[in-house]
């Protein structure tokens, strides 16, 4: 097990390097407007560390959850499709 997450960590690893070449404050810019986000000159420089943070440690949790032991957990919040029957319980 070990030796998976480890293997698939370092591939995260490799892509969050990536991440920052990639992300760059002009990426940044592009994401807002096309988001429809109005952000105010310079901003970008502040949302970058913040972006990039978010961003890996996404790419690590996911790297982690790919492995052989972590194939069988749900998550802790399970949502149930409810009737709209008015008879139903």
């Amino acid at each position: 097990m070990a030796d998976g997450i480890e293997e698939q960590a370092g591939g995260a690893a490799a892509q969050a390097a990536n991440l920052d070449r990639a992300l760059t404050a002009e990426a940044v810019r592009t994401l807002a407007a096309a988001a429809g986000l109005p952000l105010a000159p310079g901003r970008e420089a502040a949302l970058l560390p913040i972006l990039r943070a978010w961003l890996s440690g996404g790419l690590l949790l996911n790297a982690s959850m790919q492995d052989e032991a972590c194939r069988d957990l749900l998550p802790v919040t399970l949502f149930r499709h409810c009737r709209t029957d008015p008879g139903s319980p």
